[in-house]
């Protein structure tokens, strides 16, 4: 697949390199985003997140491209806990439990709508947490390898998560209906991350989750990876934010995705197992 692509490097702060690459191009997909937790981030996340999306909204303005559909996040929904489902009705809130990235993405979204008024077609998709093969030191690729080495311990929240392979798939679906100006939650299905990890020790045989990390060891952990952090010079595994979130529960509902395209959407055993076991194929084909 990558040989059929013709690939045509820009970056996403140079307008007019923007300019250049959507000439004579029909249909965008803003797939472009810095994901990060670290407040040492924050700054290039804005460039990226928010800066860059408006780059691409005038660009396409500017073109004449026919469609957009843009990645954002269910973290651009905010924060709503317990036992009430998140839908694309939810307000967003500005409460502490938004993170940094969450608000950049909620202003990208912003920049988004700003291109509907002035004339662009587009639709926004707010996956949950996504699991694919891919990158397996950075992102939720890190769960798989953590987990293979001998991580036993769990927070006690809940959250979306959703197969990469349903999330491109719909966005190719919306792309090419008739559906414009609207936002669709992706998710896959809301599972306590106990559930997430046992599917992973489950296809590994390794020992299962064993430690419930509730706030205070959360707490502690987080210091810990601070200090490995500080001495290592590596990205820390466990982040105020994350730490802030991991222990909540956030439920997010996929009926009006689904209902729209007709769609069924992929439960947590069928690609969480996928995921791990293409996560052995490559360390074999790395040994």
């Amino acid at each position: 697949l990558k040989e059929s692509v013709e690939w045509v490097p820009c970056d996403i702060l140079d307008t007019i390199g923007l300019d250049e690459a959507m000439q004579n191009i029909s249909v965008v997909y803003h797939t472009a985003a810095i994901v990060s937790f670290e407040a040492r981030h924050l700054s290039q996340m804005y460039d990226v997140n928010v800066r860059g999306t408006a780059n691409v909204v005038n660009a396409a303005l500017a073109t004449g491209v026919k469609k957009l559909v843009h990645v954002s996040s269910i973290a651009a929904l905010g924060r709503m806990e317990g036992s009430q489902v998140i839908t694309e009705k939810t307000v967003w809130q500005e409460t502490d439990n938004n993170s940094k990235y969450a608000i950049t993405k909620f202003k990208a979204e912003l920049e988004v709508r700003r291109g509907i008024e002035e004339g662009l077609p587009s639709i926004i998709v707010n996956p949950s947490v996504i699991i694919g093969e891919g990158n397996w030191t950075q992102g939720t690729g890190r769960f798989f390898s953590m987990v293979r080495n001998g991580f036993r311990f769990y927070p006690i929240g809940v959250n979306g998560f959703v197969s990469v392979h349903d999330v491109v798939e719909c966005m190719i679906r919306f792309m090419n209906s008739p559906i414009q100006n609207e936002r669709f939650i992706l998710n896959g299905e809301n599972i306590s991350y106990r559930t997430f990890f046992t599917l992973i020790t489950n296809t590994y045989q390794v020992p299962q989750p064993q430690y419930r990390l509730s706030p205070i060891p959360v707490k502690g952990l987080r210091y810990l990876s601070d200090m490995i952090h500080l001495i290592l010079r590596t990205s820390p595994f466990l982040t105020r934010e994350t730490a802030n979130t991991v222990n909540h529960i956030y439920k997010y509902s996929n009926e009006k995705a689904s209902n729209t395209l007709n769609f069924q959407f992929e439960k947590a055993d069928v690609f969480v197992i996928r995921t791990a076991n293409k996560f052995i194929e490559y360390l074999r084909s790395h040994s």
